[in-house]
């Protein structure tokens, strides 16, 4: 509804961003391949709808077929989302940020920033770190700023999402193989580990989903848990548990193994 009222407004920021001239309309709405066919001009657009630009990440789509990313919140600096296609490609997928375009080019669109749902902040992996710092001993802050660093790293086999929210904001661990997002560190220095076959694991194996919960002692317990926070006595052995788990979920199915690392502390 929002880019629906801005439409006579964005045809200037469309060109800004290299996507042609001209009137704006919008031609059909739908689901396949992207949510709108959009005219603008003599060129026909794909626009697929987000909250948060990396949410594209998490609805299959496929970026050759989507030529801009409509969101409330863009999370990167730059106008483009990198997005890895099938066949081990990186595709830059052009992004308009409402919020940032509402806020500079049409504040009236919205009458009151502040309602209850706006008021969630939408973080950046920086500024995540951050609030690291300022909640943590500086010997695990140390750690875990490390650690992430480190999983900056393994990028394009993961990507760090940040979260939303104030009350315990996360970096959420995204697996663009097989688009799941099981892990989640939190900026007080916890982790927690999702099994739930939904959206943040849909795709991992039961086979992984088993060797997991062994790992971590979850298989003792009478009533598995659908989530929970891994337990560790400090916060390198919580890393050490962590790369594990990751490299469980990366490892090819055809190569079970243990993780190398020591044995866990049951939750």
């Amino acid at each position: 509804m929002l880019f629906a009222y801005l439409i006579p407004n964005v045809s200037e920021e469309l060109e800004r961003l290299g996507l042609g001239s001209g009137d704006v309309r919008v031609d059909e709405w739908r689901e396949d391949p992207a949510d709108c066919l959009f005219k603008f001009g003599d060129r026909e657009l794909n626009i697929e709808f987000e909250l948060v630009s990396r949410n594209f990440f998490r609805g299959h789509h496929d970026p050759e077929k989507c030529d801009l990313i409509v969101c409330w919140k863009h999370t990167d600096t730059n106008n483009v989302l990198s997005c890895p296609t099938k066949d081990g490609r990186t595709i830059n997928v052009k992004v308009l940020d409402l919020s940032k375009f509402v806020k500079e080019k049409c504040p009236e669109a919205i009458e009151n920033w502040r309602t209850k749902y706006l008021r969630r902040k939408v973080w950046t992996v920086n500024e995540l770190k951050e609030e690291m710092k300022k909640n943590l001993p500086p010997e695990d802050h140390r750690i875990l700023d490390g650690f992430v660093e480190e999983l900056r790293a393994m990028k394009p086999r993961l990507e760090l999402i940040p979260g939303t929210g104030t009350k315990e904001p996360a970096i959420n661990i995204y697996f663009p193989k097989l688009d799941c997002t099981p892990l989640s560190l939190t900026t007080k220095g916890r982790c927690y580990m999702m099994y739930l076959k939904s959206t943040n694991v849909a795709n991992l194996s039961d086979a992984k989903i088993k060797e997991i919960r062994d790992f971590l002692g979850e298989s003792k317990r009478k009533k598995p848990r659908p989530w929970h926070y891994i337990a560790a006595s400090n916060t390198g052995e919580l890393v050490d548990k962590m790369r594990a788990i990751i490299k469980i979920i990366l490892r090819d199915d055809a190569t079970l193994s243990s993780p190398e690392t020591n044995s866990p502390t049951s939750p």
